[in-house]
């Protein structure tokens, strides 16, 4: 864990992040779009700057598989553990069906 905090502490203190900090730190913005991101660095991104403006962040993934990819990364970097809102459909598009751990999950969270 040492090593992913240093980690951390190297990638917080680079231009292009505390950028990213004071543009968030800022209310005038509604909602931020980071593009173009490879590996795991949007983890380290949202875990440093969650930890140095102390705001809540909603995060909106493409799918479940890299919602779930995401959470994880965050729960290891993160000292608030994060929550997760999943779907409450066992399938896309089939809104009958119902998965009763993720609505437990959401009501939750």
């Amino acid at each position: 864990m040492k090593d992913l905090n240093d980690l951390k502490e190297i990638i917080g203190t680079t231009n292009a992040v505390q950028q990213l900090i004071s543009i968030v730190s800022n209310d005038n913005k509604d909602h931020i779009k980071l593009d173009g991101l490879k590996g795991a660095i949007d983890s380290f991104l949202l875990s440093i700057t969650q930890e140095q403006v102390q705001k809540n962040f909603l995060i909106i993934e493409e799918d479940k598989e890299s919602a779930a990819y995401l959470l994880n990364n965050l729960e290891q970097l993160s000292e608030q553990a994060p929550l997760f809102f999943p779907d409450s459909f066992k399938r896309p598009a089939y809104f009958e069906e119902i998965n009763k751990t993720n609505v437990l999950q959401r009501t939750e969270t």
